[in-house]
């Protein structure tokens, strides 16, 4: 999968430290359809705020439309696909690198950012008014600012910078919410399963293994997943693996065959069908493309 530092060198065309974890930049509608280019295999954690005009992009098959005010949280392994846009579109934008964050001690705040409110908004956008948007367009302008200049401690400002961020987002979300708030025992299972799934999906895909290291029954886990995503836990996970297939095919000179060894299938033909049935072409001929 494409790493922060990576995707802005090889997909914006940014040079950027190549440690770096936490990234902001104001965008233009040429510049977003840039991000259709890393055919959903980036993994970072993303907040888009659009300031003007107007954009429309279908997220897991779900046609979305933002517009001034709005605010879209990209989760990795999500697909997304920019379909159109204002010549006047203009947002800010924040990345953080999916390896720092389910790491870190704010693992949870993102989670809780990322996934609960929205979802129990059954959207995915939220809505925030004049006084919220300025706010939180202010902390991601901070970030933009501390990143360009030189700063003794330059990574553990951003890291507080975007602490901030996430504690003020899940503020206004829980003004937002009026019911069906998760219990926390749900949201650290859900917070338990994220961190997981990311380490072990090449290796399991099956429901027990993750259960098991949760210790809960596979049942209760798949309603957890469930009421949470929309997903079942294997459809969660083959889309992680999608990711990297994709970025292996995309990035590497590796034989089909040996991407196959790679993702732990039990030989090519499986995993040109699980590719074919996930993207809608098979691997030899995406890689063409």
């Amino acid at each position: 999968m494409y790493q922060l530092a990576e995707f802005l060198h090889d997909v914006v065309g940014f040079d950027c430290e190549p440690d770096c974890k936490i990234f902001c930049r104001e965008n233009r509608l040429d510049e977003t359809f840039l991000t259709n280019n890393m055919n959903d295999t980036l993994a970072c954690y993303t907040f888009t705020i659009v300031t003007h005009g107007h954009l429309s992009l279908i997220h897991n098959g779900s046609e979305v439309h933002l517009s001034a005010g709005d605010l879209y949280c990209y989760i990795p392994g999500a697909t997304c696909t920019i379909v159109s846009g204002t010549d006047d579109y203009r947002s800010i934008c924040l990345l953080a690198d999916e390896n720092l964050t389910l790491s870190s001690p704010i693992v949870r705040l993102m989670i809780h950012a990322t996934y609960f409110s929205i979802m129990i908004l059954d959207e995915h956008k939220l809505a925030l008014s004049p006084t919220d948007a300025d706010h939180l367009v202010g902390i991601m302008r901070q970030i933009l600012d501390y990143q360009q200049k030189p700063h003794q401690f330059k990574r553990d400002v951003l890291n507080t910078l975007y602490t901030l961020f996430l504690l003020d987002l899940m503020d206004i979300q829980e003004r937002s919410i009026r019911q069906g708030r998760y219990s926390e025992r749900i949201e650290q299972l859900f917070t338990d399963f994220i961190q997981l799934a990311h380490q072990h999906f090449i290796e399991y895909r099956n429901l027990a293994f993750y259960a098991d290291r949760l210790h809960i029954t596979p049942i209760y886990l798949s309603r957890v997943v469930k009421s949470i995503t929309g997903d079942t836990v294997v459809a969660y996970l083959n889309r992680l693996l999608l990711m990297e297939a994709t970025y292996q095919l995309q990035t590497t000179e590796a034989s089909i065959n040996q991407i196959a060894e790679n993702l732990h299938f039990a030989d090519q033909a499986s995993f040109s069908k699980f590719f074919r049935r996930m993207r809608g072409m098979g691997p030899k001929e995406f890689r063409k493309r």
